[in-house]
């Protein structure tokens, strides 16, 4: 997922970094004629932006250096309290192409992101954070893969990704093939290696209203909850050039599996509404979700399970399994996380076995003959306590993962599939009877 949270402004030019080696395999990509007049294709860029008049000058400025013209720029300010309004008057003043929208009052970041794709008019737009910034010849090549494949639901490009102070950190998708990718592939190629960063999309305005449009609901993955839902709809392309700039930040809001929940829970099923999907790709989805998300949840409740996490996000990733029919997948990821973990306490670090039995035994002779107290008796005890009660966390979430992976498996294995099969029977039947009659 590609949020980020806050980040002291650094006013910066627009560095072109150095590409990595494009040494993919493309997957079949099929060749069409480039048609004539790209320029009728017009792409609208919002830029929903709170309090970051500074990095938003930069994202402007990288909109107005496309070397493709057609495009125009909506920036919705969510009530910034900076001079973000001068900013973007300033901008305005030197380009026409450029609009701006500015709430009485702060509505909230999802709200101000549902209400900047609202103020779209083309039949192609770009969402940029703020923050982030474009490639001069991004919108070129989107414009150039839009002509030869018009039926597309979004095409995208390679996203570097850097820090604050401009640093090359890495590229996304760095393992996915480039190329054109049929409606639900492109989806599973995604999320079974990395999907793509938002700035770096151009998205078809019909094809994304047509399954359903922003839906806030989703919280921190609401992005990605779009991208899929028009990536399983319809097809996709990935081009080679470089498109955007994603900016990591020292507190990136995103930075842990926890910010998957409770929004993932949505987007699965978001994702179980969709018509005419292929359910193999939705499995590999669900099983990346799980993989990515919900087994690396479990294992860091496992690893501390006192205090640290809110009941509401594993309830959640409790129903995600269920919903996606994965709960014996997660029990069987989280019981290899279980394994290398104890493999790697034991090869490494097995004196954190013997301070666990040093910490039982200290609590048990606490009860047969209290010890006297320091200053620090009472954090003592609620470590000791916490090793205590910690079995109890982990009873309770192995017995859910067993119970419900058994019902997932009788209800798959017992009820559903002998019930298709039975349908299938029945109408074999009845076309024999129709045919005899």
């Amino acid at each position: 997922m590609w949020f980020k949270g806050e980040s002291p402004p650094r006013i910066a030019g627009i560095p072109r970094h150095q590409p990595r080696s494009l040494s993919r395999i493309a997957v079949n990509s099929p060749t069409s004629p480039v048609l004539p007049a790209q320029e009728q294709v017009t792409i609208t860029v919002v830029i929903p932006t709170f309090n970051r008049s500074a990095l938003l000058s930069r994202a402007i400025e990288s909109v107005r250096r496309q070397t493709y013209p057609n495009w125009k720029l909506v920036v919705v300010d969510n009530a910034s309290p900076d001079d973000t309004a001068a900013v973007v008057a300033e901008a305005m003043q030197r380009d026409g192409r450029i609009g701006y929208h500015r709430h009485d009052e702060n509505i909230g970041m999802l709200a101000n992101w549902e209400f900047a794709i609202s103020r779209v008019d083309t039949d192609y737009f770009s969402l940029l954070c703020d923050d982030d910034y474009l490639l001069p010849d991004f919108f070129q090549a989107a414009v150039r893969e839009i002509a030869r494949h018009p039926e597309i639901g979004l095409c995208f490009g390679l996203t570097n990704v850097v820090d604050d102070d401009g640093k090359h950190l890495s590229v996304a998708p760095n393992e996915m093939a480039t190329g054109y990718y049929p409606a639900g592939a492109g989806a599973a190629a995604m999320m079974t290696l990395q999907h793509p960063a938002t700035p770096a999309i151009v998205f078809r305005t019909a094809c994304f209203k047509a399954v359903g449009g922003f839906d806030r609901r989703s919280l921190y993955v609401a992005d990605l909850d779009m991208i899929l839902r028009v990536a399983f709809r319809y097809p996709v392309e990935f081009f080679e050039e470089e498109a955007a700039c994603y900016v990591v930040h020292a507190n990136n809001s995103f930075k842990d599996v926890t910010g998957w929940h409770p929004g993932l829970l949505n987007l699965v099923r978001n994702l179980k509404k969709l018509d005419a999907v292929e359910p193999a790709h939705v499995r590999k989805v669900f099983g990346s979700f799980s993989q990515h998300a919900v087994v690396p949840l479990f294992a860091q409740f496992l690893k501390s399970p006192i205090g640290k996490f809110n009941p509401d996000i594993l309830l959640s990733a409790c129903r995600c399994s269920i919903e996606m029919r994965q709960v014996s997948n997660t029990f069987l990821g989280l019981l290899l996380a279980v394994f290398r973990r104890i493999g790697w306490a034991i090869k490494w670090r097995w004196n954190h076995l013997l301070q666990i039995m040093a910490a039982m035994a200290a609590v048990l002779a606490g009860f047969r003959q209290p010890a006297q107290r320091g200053q620090d008796a009472p954090a003592k005890d609620m470590r000791r306590s916490a090793w205590v009660l910690a079995p109890f966390y982990w009873v309770g979430l192995a017995a859910f993962l067993v119970v419900f992976g058994m019902v997932e498996f009788a209800a798959t294995y017992l009820l559903v599939k002998p019930l298709a099969k039975g349908g299938e029977l029945l109408g074999r039947l009845r076309q024999r009877f129709l045919k005899s009659g």
